[in-house]
């Protein structure tokens, strides 16, 4: 049941050791932060709630993992980040 979390994490892990090379610290700071906002309003001011169901499936699972094994490497460095 976890494969695909831990294929997409696998996946996005390269993908975050090319950010964290070659992008600025802030700029994925800043970035994932706006992302952040956007995505909470979006969602608070949706008047049809979603609920978690069975949509996705496994390609959905695995976008979920590549995106925490990027987020993983490029944003848990704090001392990169300065």
């Amino acid at each position: 049941r976890a494969t695909p979390f831990l294929a997409g994490g696998m996946l996005g892990l390269p993908l975050g050791v090319a950010a964290l090379a070659h992008a600025s610290p802030g700029l994925l700071r800043v970035s994932v932060g706006t992302f952040l906002v956007v995505y909470a309003a979006f969602s608070l001011l949706q008047r049809r709630r979603r609920e978690i169901g069975d949509w996705g499936g496994q390609p959905a699972d695995a976008m979920i993992g590549a995106g925490g094994g990027f987020l993983g490497v490029s944003l848990g460095f704090p001392d990169r980040c300065r």
